[in-house]
């Protein structure tokens, strides 16, 4: 007679030791933020090793400003697609460095 009892096999832990391995394709949100972050860090370095001192966040407000011209928090939140904290925060630090200037 046929045995019922099956053999638990567990599977073996990822050799690079990266969670993300073992989730696999559920980790798929996660691993496409940890890539855009790597992005954004080698884009970062880009910029220092040209002698800009600039964020690759900041790029897309910059344009929208150069291109047309003054825009409230709201609206600027609006074109780009991000929240109004950000492109406050954004806003903040472009003109700490003198990159842009702000009216009340």
């Amino acid at each position: 007679m046929p045995s019922t009892r099956q053999a638990q096999v567990e599977p073996a832990p990822p050799a690079s030791g990266d969670f993300l391995d073992e989730l696999g394709e559920l980790a798929l949100g996660s691993r496409l933020k940890r890539l855009a972050d790597r992005i954004m860090a080698d884009a970062a370095a880009i910029y220092r090793h040209l002698g800009h001192d600039m964020q690759p966040r900041w790029f897309t407000l910059l344009a929208l400003l150069y291109r047309h011209g003054q825009c409230n928090v709201v609206e600027a939140a609006e074109r780009l697609g991000l929240s109004q904290p950000a492109i406050s925060q954004f806003s903040q630090q472009l003109v700490q460095r003198g990159l842009i200037s702000s009216t009340p």
